[in-house]
Parts: C-alpha cells; sequence; structure tokens
C-alpha cells in the first residue's frame, strides 16, 4: 500500500477476469483501514460470485451473433422477464425449485405451453454459459420441469376446400408460393429463399441452404452452416414436379418487384392477395399430416421437415394420431345417431 500525492492511499490487487485471464484492481481511500475495507468488501462480494443479469450480458455479447436473428427477436421479452425474476439474484444461488415456481407463475397467468417453454430455454443457456465460464458447476434449468396441463398453441390444420384451392393455383408467379409450401414443408423463410439452381428435377431434390429474414421491411438472405438441421434435401413428390417448370431458369423463384429478396410488405400484399385465410406454416402442418398418413416415419419425416429434435417430430406425429382419434369418435358417435334403434 502506498501513499499518492493527493494524500489518499492506494493498494493493488490481482483478479481473474470473466475471460479467465488475471486483471489488476485498484482500491483507494483516506486511509490504509479505508483501503482494507473495500478490498474486504469487493473480494466478499466476488466470492459470492456474479449475478444472472452480468452472465446474461456477457451470453448475449459473445454468443448474440451465433443466435439466428429471429431467434433473437424471439428471445428479447423472455430475457425480459427471467431478468425481472432473477436479474439480481447470484446466479449459482438459484435452485432449480426456483425455476419451477417461477414457470408456474406464468401458467397460473394463463401463458401458453411454448410461452412458458420458451422462458425455460433462456435460462438453460444462461446457465449453460456460466458453467462454460465457471459461474456454475451444474445448470439448475436443465432439470426444471414445465407445469403440467400447460395450454398448447393448437395446429390448425387448412380445409380441404383451402388445400383444393392452392392446388388449382397456376403455378406462375408468386401462386406457385403456396403450392411450394403445401408439397415440400418449407418454412416461408426457406421458400422464399430458394433460387431456381436450388431446385434439381433429374436428382428430384430441392436443396435448402438459405433463408430470407425480415430485418424491419428489408429481406435479408442468410446462408445456414452446413451442421445446422435446416441445410438438407427436399424430395419433390410427382403432384410438385408436373407442375415445376421444365425449361431452366435461375434467380430467386420469389424476387422482389425491385430485384433481389422479397421485402416484408410485399410478401403481406402478396400473401393477402391470393385470399387463403390461413398462415404458411399451416401449409407446413399440411405437409407433416400427409407424411403421417403416407406412413413416412417420423425420423426421416424429421430431415424433410429441418427439426432439429426427434422428440418435437414425434410430439407432432402423436398430434396428428390423437386428432384422428377425436375424427373417428366423432364419426362414431354420428353413426350411432343416425342408427338408433
Amino acid at each position: 500500500m502506498k501513499k499518492r500525492a493527493d494524500g489518499r492511499y492506494q493498494s493493488n490487487i490481482t483478479i481473474t477476469g470473466t475471460d479467465g485471464k488475471p486483471k489488476r484492481k485498484t482500491f483507494y481511500g483516506k486511509s490504509p483501514q479505508e483501503v482494507r475495507r473495500k478490498i474486504l468488501a469487493y473480494t466478499g462480494e466476488k466470492s459470492k460470485g456474479r449475478t444472472l443479469k452480468e452472465v446474461c450480458q456477457d451470453w448475449q455479447e459473445e454468443d448474440g451473433d451465433a443466435i439466428q436473428y429471429n431467434t433473437r427477436v424471439c428471445y428479447k421479452k423472455p430475457i425480459e422477464d427471467v431478468l425481472e425474476e432473477f436479474g439480481a439474484r447470484r446466479i449459482r444461488e438459484i435452485t432449480t425449485l426456483e425455476i419451477e415456481a417461477f414457470l408456474r407463475s406464468l401458467a397460473k397467468k394463463g401463458f401458453s405451453r411454448q410461452t412458458v417453454r420458451v422462458r425455460r430455454v433462456v435460462l438453460n443457456q444462461i446457465c449453460k454459459y456460466g458453467i462454460r465460464h465457471g459461474d456454475l458447476d451444474s445448470n439448475p434449468a436443465d432439470a426444471a420441469e414445465l407445469p403440467p396441463g400447460l395450454p398448447a398453441k393448437k395446429r390448425e390444420m387448412p380445409s380441404q376446400d383451402i388445400l383444393s384451392k392452392i392446388t388449382a393455383l397456376k403455378p406462375k408467379g408468386f401462386e406457385l408460393f403456396p403450392i411450394l409450401l403445401y408439397y415440400t414443408g418449407c418454412r416461408r423463410g426457406e421458400a422464399l429463399a430458394l433460387e431456381w439452381e436450388d431446385i434439381d428435377r433429374d436428382a428430384r431434390l430441392i436443396h435448402i441452404s438459405k433463408e430470407v429474414e425480415f430485418h424491419g421491411n428489408r429481406g435479408i438472405i442468410v446462408h445456414r452452416a452446413k451442421s445446422n438441421a435446416g441445410h438438407r434435401n427436399i424430395i419433390i413428390r410427382l403432384k410438385l414436379l408436373e407442375l415445376l417448370p421444365k425449361r431452366r431458369k435461375s434467380g430467386l423463384l420469389f424476387p422482389s418487384k425491385h430485384g433481389g429478396p422479397i421485402t416484408k410488405s410485399e410478401f403481406i400484399d402478396w400473401w393477402e392477395a391470393l385470399d387463403l385465410g390461413i398462415t404458411p406454416h399451416q401449409l407446413r402442418h399440411a405437409y407433416v399430416t400427409e407424411m403421417f398418413e403416407a406412413g413416412v416415419a417420423a425420423e426421416v419425416a424429421m430431415t424433410q421437415t429441418g427439426h432439429s429434435d426427434i422428440r418435437t417430430m414425434r410430439g407432432i406425429y402423436t398430434h396428428i394420431r390423437n386428432n384422428q382419434k377425436d375424427k373417428a369418435r366423432q364419426l362414431l358417435d354420428a353413426y350411432d345417431s343416425e342408427h338408433k334403434t
């Protein structure tokens, strides 16, 4: 400890930074005793570890670019909710039971299963980052279970009338878009990023390797890493093969009026002009349903739809199977009503 020219006392200690490297921290005081008190207070706080907010901020700064833009947008509100609940807490003090209590409080507010699940996903990602950087020895969010009985957002299957309307469209311009979604199960952004060169008629495959993200109104083409589950080849069904042009074309299937990727406002206008009364994602559900009815295994369906988790695909198949049971029950009830004795 030394006395400075301004009369204050100064002492330096070496600490380990969040990057694992040694750093120097300086403390000042009017007396040696004051400097020592400050050092003790600081080291005492450091021994308790970082708050969840501090870990979260570093996670966002370090791993944020690796998270897709749409996912970052989706995470914004869940992160706010998580920080409101646990932000000031030392991350190593947070328990699995406390996380489950937080999830139950969301359930009591009437949040859907997906809404609650994303909050747990965010907590899980923050804690995983904390483990990698020495803030935690185990992940309390990983063992946290979702509350039972959460309402799931119902996947609405387009009616047969709507599907018939789609198959009757001419496969030209933007009218090809809903046809493509129905027969391939592509996500909206994947279909909007497709180029004619991605379609291999001879091999009957469509190569998916990129997607359009809307940053405000602007459409941005984002290329996916080959390790990404979205980087895949989709089988061209016979129905679609008959509709695709035989003459080789080039460029985007669905370009903006001014060239380049379609804008968000253009997409909304063109989709609404089709007057289908459904969302693009509902056609993806129709595609998965037809794969189920055709007897395609869930493991194969996963490779075609780009789901990264087989549990997700099996869950969708189970949902479809249960819906079919409901329809069967309704048909049997209607039969019984017509044939009362």
